[in-house]
């Protein structure tokens, strides 16, 4: 946390790391006390007067301590492993640690760097690299809180105290229940072996902000404030449902009363929806692990010899090494589901399925899955573009993990609204441009300043001057990013955007505009009445020669009711191939409901 900030902090309240209250057994309360000193008063030396215990005394020193590290998909990553226990060392080496058989310990490391040292270089060249850029505590600190940074773990085992035949230290180290100290100069340590266990769920544990893994929002770190959790972050119903019935499959009475493993297929029609992000923070919120397996890659190295043979051996391997991590505390995440469309597939994720908890598998083309592979799940969720409330609550859990500012005068949910149809990878999409656009901003600032007062200024000499006002994004950001965001998002079909036209930009047509709002204004204003059974209007037809009017009366119904407008022309939609105009129009109505409320126009009928 910057230190420039003034941090006050709450009355009757211990702050404490996250790991530190994991290991405690994450207590909504705790009691602190002195140590016991009075208590070994009886085993004083003749002409002792007090113990030799203080109140700033350190638990016994450890003679030998035993680490297991946790089975994880990181910790499973063999180009991670030296960069892993090069990280473990320097951890104990930096200090003295106080810990108690049983402890979690967390260890940061920058995933995508241990893998670019290891694929780059010999082993003695890695090793001596990554003691170079450990042997600063400074550099470690800002290289877990780079991007793609992730957390191994690992737990204490077995602990040995220095043997003594003195009674009052034996009674002076029975009053550490157990707690020792590590000295990297008298303790000697060895890893043994891999434990199955979950880890601190986030649902209860901040341990991803603490470590990096994620940026803690601006929001919680205000100088005036107490120190304060970060806030609660938008969680699609979608996600909730998915954890609790993994909560369910992975809970001990299910493996104990051998209940049937958890298999879930998650569809979309849309990618860059979320589905994989979805399944990784509803197992996080578990403190499960997920391991992912791409079944374009399986295909891929698949067919570079043996075909669907060697592609079964890829996906039964693959599925194997993602459940040493523990079958009951791991959920194997099948992505592209639809690549695995073989007969010889339904054999192996029966077997898969048997040998697993939780198995998930996601796809953008659910068509193309057979229905032998099909049959396989006992859950089919259909994942939606998200509505107007989804889509502000995705903004600000952006804004807020990405550490971003953003103006008083920006109103997100008038964002929302100008990002109809558009899914959470876009709206990731977005949020980056608008942070370009903020860039633009400042060097076009500067530049002009410059030419002005005829002295260099640079963006950052703005962004210093200026403060929180300087570096926050602003509406025209916000409004720039949406309009090249939509441009991007235009298909061969046309995208569903709002225009721009008004009731006064269509000359005439009086009787044409009262039935066109006899038609719609009333299906908005009274739903109550269709609620019960009164049928409305499927449609409007405008008819009549080029030139009359036609496209704009219907933008200007958009408008005019708030509608987003989706205009597609008929021609578009004829394929050649069987089926696809079909399908073409298919995924019309289903990019409108998308899109929803949309007016939808075929022009050239």
């Amino acid at each position: 946390m910057p230190s420039s900030h003034s941090i006050s902090v709450a009355p009757a309240t211990l702050y404490l790391s996250p790991v530190l209250l994991a290991n405690l057994g994450s207590p909504s309360h705790v009691r602190v006390t002195s140590l016991r000193i009075a208590d070994v008063s009886s085993f004083l030396r003749p002409g002792q007067t007090k113990s030799r215990l203080q109140s700033s005394s350190l638990p016994p020193t450890a003679k030998e301590v035993t680490l297991s590290r946790l089975s994880t998909p990181l910790s499973e990553e063999k180009s991670t492993q030296p960069s892993l226990f090069a990280r473990l060392q320097d951890y104990f080496k930096q200090k003295q640690r106080i810990v108690k058989s049983g402890d979690l310990i967390a260890i940061p490391i920058d995933e995508a760097l241990g893998k670019a040292v290891f694929e780059g270089g010999a082993a003695d060249e890695t090793n001596d690299i990554l003691t170079h850029l450990d042997s600063s505590s400074a550099n470690n600190a800002a290289r877990v809180q780079s991007h793609g940074s992730a957390v191994a773990w690992f737990q204490i085992g077995d602990v040995s105290s220095p043997l003594t035949n003195d009674a009052q230290d034996a009674e002076e180290s029975s009053l550490w229940g157990g707690v020792v100290t590590i000295d990297p100069a008298e303790t000697r340590m060895s890893q043994s072996g891999a434990l199955q266990r979950k880890l601190p769920p986030t649902t209860q544990s901040s341990w991803e902000f603490y470590y990096g893994i994620r940026k803690v929002p601006r929001s919680a770190v205000s100088g005036s404030s107490h120190l304060r959790a970060p806030p609660k972050e938008h969680v699609p119903v979608l996600q909730r449902r998915i954890r609790e019935l993994m909560a369910a499959a992975m809970s001990p009475r299910a493996v104990h009363l051998g209940l049937p493993p958890l298999a879930i297929l998650l569809t979309s029609t849309q990618r860059n929806i979320g589905k994989a992000y979805t399944v990784s923070r509803a197992c996080h919120d578990l403190g499960a692990h997920v391991f992912s397996i791409d079944a374009y890659e399986l295909v891929s190295e698949g067919a570079a010899g043996g075909g669907d043979t060697k592609t079964e051996g890829f996906l039964k391997a693959r599925a194997e090494r993602g459940l040493h991590c523990g079958a009951q505390h791991t959920s194997l995440l099948i992505r592209h589901l639809e690549a695995l469309n073989s007969d010889r597939m339904a054999g192996a994720l029966k077997d898969i399925l048997a040998s697993c908890r939780v198995l998930i598998a996601t796809s953008t083309e659910v068509d193309k899955i057979p229905d032998a592979i099909r049959g396989l799940f006992t859950h089919e969720l259909e994942m939606t573009a998200p509505d107007e409330a989804e889509r502000e609550g995705i903004l600000q859990s952006i804004i807020a993990n990405s550490g971003l500012v953003v103006s008083p005068s920006v109103d997100l949910s008038s964002v929302a609204v100008k990002t109809a149809a558009l899914v959470a990878g876009d709206l990731v999409d977005v949020a980056e441009r608008a942070v370009l656009n903020q860039a633009i901003r400042l060097e076009s600032l500067a530049a002009a300043a410059s030419v002005s007062r005829e002295v260099a200024i640079s963006a950052r000499d703005i962004q210093l001057a200026g403060g929180d006002s300087a570096i926050s994004l602003t509406s025209a950001d916000f409004e720039k990013a949406v309009d090249d965001a939509r441009k991007n998002f235009a298909d061969s079909i046309g995208a569903p955007k709002i225009p721009n036209v008004q009731w006064s930009d269509v000359g005439g047509l009086a009787n044409v505009k009262e039935a066109v709002i006899e038609t719609i204004q009333l299906p908005l204003s009274r739903p109550e009445l269709f609620a019960k059974g009164l049928k409305k209007r499927s449609g409007i037809l405008f008819y009549g020669p080029p030139g009359t009017g036609k496209t704009l009366l219907a933008k200007a119904i958009a408008t005019e009711f708030s509608l987003n407008f989706f205009s597609v022309k008929g021609p578009e939609l004829l394929n050649m191939y069987i089926g696809e105009s079909e399908a073409n129009v298919r995924r019309v109505f289903q990019r409108a409901r998308d899109a929803r409320p949309c007016c939808v126009f075929f022009d050239e009928l």
